[in-house]
């Protein structure tokens, strides 16, 4: 799944606080060329899954 955002942030530096500070690994968008967003796997368990986007959240939170 891809999601946009709207931080004053760039995805690869997004992916990267989020690694480090919250232990989440995600895909920037940057990658694929698309600026602001990210690519998110969810193939792993589901409770972990919503584990990670709930981690994810607290730092997005923060950014805004």
């Amino acid at each position: 799944m891809y999601c946009k955002y709207n931080l004053p942030i760039k995805s690869t530096e997004l992916i990267e606080r989020l690694r480090i500070e919250r232990s989440v690994l995600l895909v920037p968008g940057d990658q694929f060329g698309l600026g602001r967003g990210i690519r998110i796997s969810y193939g792993h368990d589901v409770w972990e899954t919503i584990k990670g986007l709930d981690r994810t959240d607290v730092l997005i939170y923060t950014l805004k």
